[in-house]
């Protein structure tokens, strides 16, 4: 064995450098795959934000018309989503001897949109008064 001469010129090892270097790759691919899902979470969540925002706009044009009736219309908008508006008659048991002339209606908003292979839906539902008289447009 050869003794070690501390006074000789210092510096580090090959070990400790290899070392040291596989920490940092660890680390940075570590680092690197956090930022990695943070984007793919803010993209699907500026997805479903767009799919809310359309089902309440399609829901905003039926609930201010004037007069409502009972359908079902679809389309498909420029960005990719699609989208289903049905209006309902609701029977109710109650309103039978009804004389101010309305009835309640169940409007029902979908939207729909790809993702990832998969199709994705975003669905609300709000209640409407309509006059009875108003018939389905043939």
């Amino acid at each position: 064995m050869y003794p070690i001469d501390r006074h000789g010129p210092e510096g580090f090892t090959l070990m400790e450098i290899m070392v040291a270097m596989m920490i940092l790759a660890l680390s940075l691919t570590a680092v690197l795959q956090l930022f990695s899902d943070g984007l793919r979470s803010g993209q699907l969540s500026k997805t479903y934000l767009l799919g809310v925002y359309h089902a309440r706009a399609k829901m905003e044009e039926v609930l201010v018309v004037d007069e409502i009736i009972e359908e079902i219309r679809r389309g498909e908008l420029a960005d990719g989503f699609t989208w289903q508006v049905a209006v309902e008659r609701q029977i109710d048991e109650r309103a039978v001897n009804n004389s101010s002339g309305l009835v309640l209606f169940k409007v029902t908003v979908t939207v729909n949109w790809p993702e990832r292979g998969h199709i994705k839906s975003y669905i609300i539902e709000s209640l409407r008064l309509g006059p009875a008289t108003l018939e389905k447009p043939s």
